[in-house]
């Protein structure tokens, strides 16, 4: 049952949908037309110019260029440095006492503090 009190999946008696369809290509079947498509490809730029084809496309159209080709090309950009974790926290409010949010609420205060306080004293080594 979900959430909302109905069944999961389709009803008994109905026809299963989705998957692979009678008359379609298999994994081995699609590798094959995919590479056989690929070197159409290659053959037609070929024919087309080559080297000097895509230059010149290039110049025309500069940004199709380094959307469609360049950006394929370049290596991804760096991600975030993971030593640098920030932790998101969520706590529930509701099922505490007045005592235990103050209690909550002067942890995170002193946190900051003594972050603070470590960044002042070693703001000279950081320069």
């Amino acid at each position: 049952m979900t959430t909302t009190g109905k069944p999961r999946g389709r009803p008994k008696g109905c026809a299963k949908t989705g998957g692979r369809t009678v008359g379609s290509l298999d994994r081995q079947a699609r590798t094959l037309v995919t590479s056989e498509v690929a070197g159409d490809i290659l053959e037609v730029y070929r024919r087309l110019g080559g080297v000097d084809f895509l230059e010149r496309w290039s110049r025309d159209n500069e940004t199709a260029f380094i959307n469609s080709c360049l950006s394929r090309l370049m290596p991804p950009a760096p991600k975030d440095d993971p030593d640098a974790v920030t932790n998101n926290t969520q706590i529930n409010i509701h099922n505490m006492t007045d005592i235990e949010v103050a209690m909550r609420v002067a942890f995170a205060l002193n946190k900051g503090l003594i972050a603070k306080r470590q960044l002042e004293a070693n703001k000279d080594a950081l320069l």
